[in-house]
């Protein structure tokens, strides 16, 4: 039986604020089968040590703290994407 190679589109390294965002635009262009190389739970990067707000006002129209910015792009790219853990 041989193993079937998987050949995305692009990967996407890492799950902080850069690759979410990444992830995110690789789906709006239409690119298939990424990858990400971070388990779900490690997802946000920075963002969990940021309880400010600030955050979140381009990207969102909503002025949000750290965590909660980390959060909408996760529940955004899970919805658009094949990411997972």
């Amino acid at each position: 039986m041989a193993n079937k190679v998987r050949r995305p589109d692009c990967a996407v390294i890492g799950a902080g604020p850069a690759g979410l965002g990444a992830a995110l635009a690789a789906s709006k262009a239409g690119l298939k089968g990424r990858a990400a190389a971070r388990p779900r739970h490690r997802a946000r990067g920075i963002l969990p040590q940021c309880i400010h707000d600030g955050f979140g006002s381009i990207v969102f129209k909503e002025v949000l703290t750290g965590p909660q910015y980390a959060q909408r792009y996760i529940d955004e790219v899970e919805r658009r994407t094949s990411i997972s853990s």
